[in-house]
């Protein structure tokens, strides 16, 4: 079963042979493959070690000197009396209002 399966995958073939009456194989055409494949292979390493190099650090600083109230206002509507309603409300920096 393998043998034959690889016998239909050496038969298979995804684009057509040109015949060798119109190929013409030339040292230029060669030194042209080896430049260009090692420069693919020089950009390729390069974009690899790049990505392995690189490291991602983040600093956060809380900016103290603002002081300045923020308004928002909310709509909401709720089946209960306002006397018995409290919204306590506190920002990121731990500031709290009632």
């Amino acid at each position: 079963m393998l043998h034959e399966l690889g016998r239909i995958l050496r038969t298979l073939d995804g684009f057509p042979k040109v015949d060798g009456a119109y190929r013409a194989t030339t040292a230029g055409g060669g030194v042209a493959s080896v430049v260009v494949l090692l420069l693919m292979a020089y950009m390729a390493g390069t974009e690899i070690s790049e990505y392995a190099r690189y490291r991602q650090e983040h600093q956060f600083v809380v900016d103290t000197a603002v002081r300045q109230a923020v308004y928002i206002n909310v709509d909401v509507t709720v089946a209960m009396p306002c006397a018995l309603l409290r919204v306590n409300v506190a920002d990121a920096s731990g500031d709290a209002s009632n």
